[in-house]
Formats: structure tokens, sequence, C-alpha cells
């Protein structure tokens, strides 16, 4: 019998340090379940052909100096396959080196990226390069959207179809997948299946809390966010404002979180990781976004609803400031995710 080995493919190439994060976690997660497990290092071309023309034009070098540092962490922390992939049909030759292939976690199932990039869709996130003798599912994978157009749809249902388990990252996704006829579960984003002893272990220090606000704002033109940290800052005159560098790697990303006095982000990694450190934040929405229910789903399962600011209002940013957290209820709920999440893995592992 072959020897079980798992792959999981997702955006760990994304220049973002919450997508690098997450495809960490997951593979830690299984690694400290006993699993032989890498992630496969596919890089698809055309769409990281694309990015880089688009930074290019919209003149955001910046995402340069900051992919130049998170790819030092994906050099240092993941284990990746020995080959790397830049196309979908290369694909059919890495399926051979796995008993089991994971997808997910991250928007793998976004129609615009399955669809936009290229003249047929791209469907290696839906595993349609592994053959039958591959047990294939996936975990927290997200469509990115609330509903699916139905020739969307009737691309995918069929290769879901030969899925194991399917877990997804939000509730939409869960209707999606359910309206299909498909049987499907919701589990925690995988940064939340580590503990914030093991995300210290990536820093080179336990750093005591600092005297500055980590301002961590994410996509262009979000005026909310700034008029909020603004406000923030106002209130709080007491602490320095730090954003987070472009040249900022995800350690130092990590780090800059851990030791502020107080985060504020419109990121859902940014709130994930200010929960699971420990540390004190402000969620703000993201505006015109369609993703702002997950954000909102973990901060009421942690107790910390009453941390997002939703308008530029002094009034409301002090309320949300002068809104305790409790420690306590926010571990538990963590725990009882990371419990979830971890017997979900353990159920699609069983020979």
């Amino acid at each position: 019998m072959k020897k079980r080995k798992i792959g999981t493919i997702t955006f760990h190439w994304a220049t973002n340090y919450g997508g690098v994060l997450q495809a960490y976690a997951l593979q830690q997660a299984l690694l400290k379940l006993g699993e032989d497990t890498e992630i496969i290092d596919y890089v698809p071309f055309r769409v990281r052909a694309w990015i880089v023309l688009d930074n290019i034009k919209g003149r955001r070098f910046g995402e340069f100096r900051k992919e130049r540092s998170i790819a030092r962490f994906r050099r240092e922390r993941l284990r990746l396959s020995k080959r790397r992939y830049a196309f979908d049909g290369a694909l059919k030759k890495a399926a051979a080196d796995y008993t089991h292939i994971i997808t997910g976690s991250d928007q793998v199932w976004n129609y615009s990226f399955v669809t936009t990039h290229g003249k047929k869709p791209k469907l290696s996130y839906f595993l349609d390069f592994a053959g039958d003798d591959v047990k294939k599912f996936s975990y927290a994978a997200s469509f990115g959207a609330d509903k699916m157009p139905a020739d969307y749809e009737s691309i995918v249902r069929s290769r879901l179809e030969k899925f194991s388990a399917i877990s997804v990252r939000e509730d939409t996704g869960l209707d999606i997948i359910r309206g299909m006829g498909l049987p499907a579960c919701r589990v925690c984003d995988p940064t939340a299946l580590l503990t914030k002893e093991d995300y210290e272990k990536l820093l080179p220090d336990k750093a005591p809390r600092a005297k500055y606000i980590c301002s961590y704002l994410i996509h262009e033109g979000q005026a909310t966010a700034k008029a909020v940290e603004s406000a923030v800052t106002e209130l709080r005159s007491d602490l320095a404002l730090r954003r987070i560098a472009s040249s900022d790697g995800v350690t130092e990303w990590l780090g800059a979180i851990q030791g502020a006095e107080l985060v504020v982000t419109n990121s859902f990694h940014g709130v994930m990781l200010s929960l699971l450190m420990e540390t004190p934040f402000i969620a703000v929405p993201v505006e015109g976004w369609a993703m702002n229910a997950r954000v909102e789903n973990i901060l009421r399962s942690t107790g910390t609803l009453e941390r997002l600011v939703s308008s530029a209002d002094k009034d409301a940013v002090k309320k949300a400031l002068g809104s305790p957290i409790d420690r306590e209820k926010a571990a538990a709920a963590l725990e009882g995710l990371r419990r979830e999440g971890c017997e979900y893995l353990k159920h699609c592992l069983k020979d």
C-alpha cells in the first residue's frame, strides 16, 4: 500500500500576509497530527504575470518590496514540493506523489479568479488534475461571493461531487454547496488552528506591549478606515502610530501586531491575529466588499462585536475603544473553533 502523503494547494504564492500565514497554519496543523505533508508549489503563471503588470501600471512598487520580504518566509517556513508548477496541465504529474490532496483555504473557488485568467476555466483548485485514486477534500475554501452564476455551478459541480468531504469558510459558501445538493460544513480559517504560543515561536523574542498603535489597512480608497485610524490616534494621543511598511515580511507583520498596545485594521487576518495574540483592536469593514460577514462572524463568536466600527463618527470610535474584551470568552471560543477544525481534518484523513 502506498504510504500516506498529503498535498495541499492554496494561494501560498500571494503577496498577502494572511494568505501565506493561513497556508503555514494548515500545514502546521497537519504536522501536529503526525502527517507527512507539503504544499504543492503551484504558482499559476498567467495570474502572477497579470498581478505584476497591474502593479507596474498602478505604480505600486511597494508590492515588489513586500513580495521579497514574504518570499523569505516561504523559503524558511513552508514545506513546498520540490518542483514548481506554473501551468494547470503539469499538475497531473504532481498528483502521483500524494494519497490525499486538500484545496483551501482562501478564495480558491472565486468566480473571477477561476474564469478571468485564460481561455479556459482554471479548475486546478477543484482538484481536476488528480485521479480517482487520490482522496480529495477542501478545508475552509471560499467562493468570495454570496451567489454563483448558473454557468459556473454547472462547471464545478461535477468536480466537487468527487470530493470525499467539503468544508467552506463562510455560511454563504455553505448555501452555495448545499444549493448544488452536496453535503458540506463550515470550519474556521486555518490561522485559528494554531495557538498564540505557536505564533510566538515565529518571533525572535516575545516583545512587551509597546506604546504604539499598529495600523494595518488593506485595499485602496478606504476613506472610513482612514478616518477611524485618525480618530483613534487623536483619542489615544499617548500612543505613536506605526503603519505596516511595504518592506515588512510575515514575521515583522506578526510581531507588530503582537507588540502593539492597540491594532486598527480592516483586514480579516488582522482581526484574527489580534484575537489570537490577545492584542486589543478596532475592526473596520472594507468598503464595497462582499466578505465583511466573516469578520462579523468571528467577532460575534468571540464576544468582541462591539470592537467593530462601521462609521468615522468619533463617538462610535470612543465607544468601541471603551468596550472591554473578555479574554477568557474569546480564548474559549477560539479553542472551540480550533478543536472543530482539527476534528474535521482527522475525519477526512481516516483510512
